[in-house]
């Protein structure tokens, strides 16, 4: 997969969306025949550093670039001073994500390394690197941790732990820190939501996995217990101007619930 296809919707970048559609499914099936598509012919390697690439972008199998990212970003995305208008997290919450402990506590996990956040210190404030070092100008789509994610949701219990610890063991930790096993489903789950948060922070993909999930809660939470309210966008009003028509009940009336986005449909 080269540089170029990599902004475009390319096979393999066809091949992890249908997997993630499966996963979603519930298809182990499929979804693991189209992970593992991706993983052996996608031409793409996890990676060991982020020191020079904290977006990971070689690690991208589809991409949107934004022309002049720092540029347009610089006043959301950037290092130094108060982060007032930034999209900033206290260093208490970041610990708290990374299961890390102290300011400078990264020396295992890179996702948290100084090469992906900023740090500063006298505030006790953080922001990501994804956006601010990002010389390809990407805004990654789809990443190649996502479909080892999927084979170990959809795999056995005995099965899964091997590919969440890849992913894991790439990122920094040794092999004593390795998932030895499942006891059941929720608590694959539980792995599975801590190494989502901390491998899509700011990309946007963590939302649906928590989603999909049904999660009611997680860290940093901004309400008591997240439902359909938080997960079930609002129908744009275009969509509505432009011929949207009410779903039909049972009774044959038309229906104005907003519930479009539920997973299901």
């Amino acid at each position: 997969t080269g540089t170029p296809r990599r902004y475009r919707f390319n096979y393999h970048a066809v091949t992890a969306l249908m997997a993630r559609v499966y996963c979603y499914m519930n298809d182990p099936v499929k979804a693991i025949r189209c992970a593992q598509n991706v993983i052996d012919h996608c031409g793409l390697k996890l990676q060991v550093s982020n020191q020079e690439d904290p977006v990971l972008f070689e690690e991208a199998l589809c991409a949107l670039n934004m022309h002049k990212m720092q540029e347009n970003l610089s006043s959301r995305f950037s290092e130094g001073g108060k982060m007032t208008s930034q999209y900033f997290c206290s260093t208490a919450t970041l610990n708290a994500l990374f299961e890390a402990t102290g300011s400078t506590a990264s020396d295992v996990d890179m996702r948290v390394k100084s090469s992906a956040f900023y740090r500063n210190n006298s505030e006790q404030q953080a922001i990501t690197r994804k956006y601010i070092k990002n010389d390809n100008g990407a805004i990654p789509l789809l990443r190649l941790p996502e479909m080892y994610y999927i084979l170990c949701e959809m795999s056995s219990l005995e099965d899964a732990p091997q590919y969440i610890n890849l992913v894991r063991n790439r990122r920094g930790y040794s092999t004593a820190a390795d998932y030895q096993s499942f006891s059941d489903n929720e608590d694959r789950n539980r792995a599975l939501d801590t190494e989502y948060r901390k491998e899509f922070y700011a990309e946007g993909q963590y939302f649906y996995f928590l989603k999909n999930h049904e999660f009611t809660y997680f860290i940093n939470c901004p309400v008591s217990e997240m439902g359909k309210a938080q997960y079930v966008f609002p129908l744009p009003d275009a969509e509505k101007e432009y011929g949207w028509t009410p779903p039909v009940t049972e009774e044959g009336s038309g229906s104005e619930d907003k519930d479009n986005g539920d997973k299901d449909k």
